[in-house]
């Protein structure tokens, strides 16, 4: 599929301006050292984004969309985005967003970044909580809850995946589980819960902003994030260890026109600080990963990537066919059931 290039992007885009305006200022923007000035770029820089010698960041791609289309409606100013986003990205954009593999030294900027790259229709992000979500209100990151719910409102998918199942309740006699674990089973519930409510708020809020309709905003936010719950313990069953401090990111993205990309991340708390991390793909464990997410994946890819489900069934099939956690962190057979926000 043909896309323009950056430069023919902001020619027709000057053009149109200084075409439109009958302010004497917009004949500055003829020229390439006025239309650097007017999108607050170097020169220097300007010229090698326009000619393809730089790499257009999300940002700048935002910043270039939002300082051109001011003055037009905020679907017009996305769709200079995703179309400066097609012509400045190029093979490998999940590495370039975050700087490559390994641990990087800002997990929240890095966090935030990736969630502004995806921001758009075609990409899915599926989260397994193995430890209590670290975006959460009045916390110390709760931005990130806010940047994931900009991404979901720009058409974002984002499935919340919690592998344990319910504690049993407190007067079993004899108990399944020590004391500390069951309480903290019951924490992460419900904590995991809140945070999907947080995000899909967070989202809806957005396209508020942006003028949708309420029930349009619920609807598309609904059909975009939902979270995979482990059902309760069956009678006799037991829970298997568990793995904490850790949050496992599976990202999948079909942009138009770029092409198609995946990755795996891991958000890990630590003391002092905590680290977002890029892990392989190509080993054993790395395929393990998207694997037990396949019933999510296939259930977005048969909507065409624009949501989490195509209908009701398509849910309820996908949870019926969730293999759980990774091998060891909860027993078989394993049941979820699929938590819709309610709004």
């Amino acid at each position: 599929m043909w896309h323009a290039t950056v430069g023919e992007l902001l020619d027709a885009e000057f053009s149109r301006m200084v075409t439109q305006s009958s302010d004497p200022l917009a004949a500055s923007l003829r020229n390439g050292a006025g239309q650097a000035a007017f999108l607050r770029m170097s020169y220097s820089s300007y010229t090698k984004v326009r000619g393809g010698h730089q790499h257009l960041t999300h940002e700048q791609a935002r910043r270039i969309a939002e300082s051109l289309r001011h003055d037009r409606p905020e679907s017009e100013r996305e769709d200079l985005l995703r179309s400066l986003l097609a012509a400045g990205m190029d093979v490998g954009e999940l590495d370039e967003v975050l700087a490559g593999d390994g641990i990087v030294s800002d997990p929240l900027v890095s966090a935030q970044r990736m969630f502004r790259y995806l921001a758009r229709p075609g990409g899915i992000v599926v989260v397994e909580y193995r430890d209590l979500p670290r975006a959460r209100k009045r916390e110390r990151f709760e931005s990130l809850a806010e940047a994931a719910g900009e991404a979901v409102a720009a058409g974002l998918c984002f499935a919340m995946v919690q592998p344990f199942p319910r504690p049993p309740s407190d007067d079993e006699s004899p108990p399944r589980m020590p004391p500390p674990l069951h309480d903290y089973l019951r924490t992460h519930r419900r904590e995991v819960g809140e945070s999907m409510n947080f995000i899909a708020s967070a989202a809806a809020h957005a396209l508020l902003r942006r003028g949708v309709d309420p029930a349009a905003a619920k609807a598309q936010v609904r059909s975009r994030i939902a979270l995979f719950e482990r059902a309760e313990l069956a009678a006799g069953e037991t829970i298997g260890w568990i793995g904490l401090q850790s949050r496992t990111f599976w990202v999948e993205t079909a942009f138009e026109g770029l092409n198609k990309d995946y990755g795996w991340f891991e958000w890990v708390a630590g003391e002092p600080h905590d680290h977002f991390v890029r892990r392989s793909e190509r080993n054993s464990e790395g395929s393990a990963v998207p694997a037990q997410f396949e019933p999510i994946i296939n259930s977005w890819i048969e909507s065409g990537r624009r949501s989490l489900f195509e209908t009701p069934q398509c849910w309820a099939a996908a949870a019926a066919r969730m293999c759980g956690a990774a091998e060891g962190c909860v027993v078989a057979p394993p049941r979820f059931r699929v938590v819709e926000w309610s709004g």
